[in-house]
């Protein structure tokens, strides 16, 4: 009996220990931010181009970009598991398996219960599921307290643009609509389409929004002073956040993206203890 219970013991260890030795190679900057948030940066050996831009990761060694994988990088740096993305070539993702490498897709979160489950998906495999769990549970925590501040605010109309050519917007059933609800405001393009869609300067225009936010790369916020009578542009209420924030969807950039947002529809809570 004692026996039995040591090798129980023993191979519940080994399998823990292994999994905090896992050589992780993420294929999605999104991904890579994830494991960063559960403090396991220091097992990923290998990340997209972009990722070790935008998340500053010059240590790390690349192994190309997320259309164009470099299988023979890969090969050098033996990962135990790889993080793909719908985004990679089917093609790549199929030879990195044929090759024995054990590849994981991780679609991208559609709406924040999506972010916690995939989130939480992840963590199991990296043997970072208590860290996880507790996030999440600050995370809801603080959303809730977001949630009841603005409660008592009144709702602006938003409009929220992705990209400026062509004319890109958010509509419902995705993940920045769920943020702009939860940060007090009403997304216009709701009535217009489901997640992302171009949509036309003129219905912009006849749906006068109160605010007008863009999240791109490249600003362009001055083409919208161009309509002095939209209330947004009467008001001074067209504002470039950061890009960063709402682009890689997960848990805490959910978070991030509900407060930056909040204070920018709802100024007056910034004075509120």
């Amino acid at each position: 009996m004692r026996k039995s219970c040591f090798l129980l013991l023993l191979g519940l260890f080994l399998k823990f220990s292994n999994l905090e030795a896992l050589r992780i190679v993420s294929l999605a900057p999104y991904l890579t931010e994830e494991l960063i948030i559960l403090e396991a940066k220091d097992q990923i050996v290998g990340i997209t181009s972009v990722g070790k831009t935008i998340l500053n990761l010059n240590e790390i060694d690349t192994v190309g970009d997320t259309l164009n994988v470099s299988i023979e990088k890969i090969l050098m740096l033996k990962p135990d598991l790889i993080l793909a993305t719908p985004m990679n070539k089917p093609a790549v993702i199929n030879k990195l398996r044929s090759l024995g490498f054990n590849v994981k897709v991780f679609e991208m979160g559609k709406d924040f219960q999506d972010c916690c489950s995939i989130f939480l998906k992840l963590s199991k495999l990296v043997g970072k599921e208590k860290k996880a769990n507790k996030i999440i549970k600050e995370i809801n925590e603080q959303l809730q307290k977001l949630k009841d501040r603005v409660q008592k605010c009144p709702k602006p109309k938003v409009f929220i643009i992705i990209d400026n050519k062509p004319l890109i917007t958010a509509g419902r059933d995705c993940y920045l609509n769920q943020i702009i609800a939860y940060a007090g405001g009403i997304n216009i393009a709701n009535k217009w389409g489901r997640g992302f869609f171009r949509i036309g300067v003129e219905t912009v225009l006849q749906a006068n929004p109160d605010f007008i936010i863009s999240i791109c790369e490249q600003q362009n916020l001055k083409y919208w002073y161009r309509f002095p009578s939209l209330t947004a542009v009467k008001n001074n209420r067209v504002y470039h956040l950061d890009p960063d924030v709402f682009s890689r969807p997960n848990p805490l950039n959910f978070l991030r993206g509900v407060e930056l947002l909040s204070f920018t529809l709802h100024p007056e809570l910034k004075n509120e203890n």
